[in-house]
């Protein structure tokens, strides 16, 4: 599968995303798409290395926005009721 970064990192990673993707797909989608099922050995690399790339990611670019209010929603108390 062709990367789009240019880099081999980028392109390496790239690839880690899209097959981690096409893994979690349900095999009608697979079919739909025309895509092979990942084998066992694949997914066994696969999704440990797309785990720790995108954890890694998470890392260096801090919590999102969005996340970071939805937290903050959970733990404020409830509106009181009306009655």
């Amino acid at each position: 599968m062709r990367g789009r970064g240019g880099t081999p990192v980028m392109t390496a990673a790239h690839g880690v995303v899209i097959q981690s993707a096409i893994g979690l797909l349900p095999g009608w989608a697979r079919a739909m798409l025309d895509l092979p099922a990942p084998s066992v050995a694949s997914q066994a690399v696969v999704l440990p290395a797309a785990h720790l790339l995108l954890g890694a990611l998470r890392f260096a670019g801090g919590e999102p926005h969005p996340v970071a209010e939805a937290r903050r929603r959970c733990r404020a108390a409830p509106p009181p009721r009306v009655a």
